[in-house]
């Protein structure tokens, strides 16, 4: 499995709408393979991003199709600081 870790710190919140767009393409995601998709609140003005595929190929094509676009519409303007990511292969997985 591959693993996407992204951390953004925000200006502003990201819009309950934004969160609603992803919940209905998450069928069309999971289909192209991303098994798990986290958005995490560690402060006011940070979130944690954790994406989980089922291949590097997978994350490039959810990344390409949905990801991006949606990260340049409802993230990227937000950010007070450029995004640190993190990717890789998952070495030890439990719960999926």
């Amino acid at each position: 499995m591959f693993t996407l870790v992204n951390h953004h710190h925000l200006s502003e919140p990201i819009p309950d709408s934004a969160y609603a767009e992803l919940t209905a393409r998450f069928p069309e995601m999971r289909e192209r393979g991303l098994r798990t998709f986290q958005i995490i609140e560690v402060a006011a003005d940070h979130v944690i991003l954790v994406a989980v595929f089922d291949s590097g190929e997978a994350a490039d094509t959810v990344s390409e199709l949905i990801g991006s676009p949606w990260l340049r519409e409802h993230v990227i303007p937000r950010l007070s600081s450029p995004t640190e990511q993190s990717v890789g292969e998952a070495i030890f997985s439990l719960g999926f």
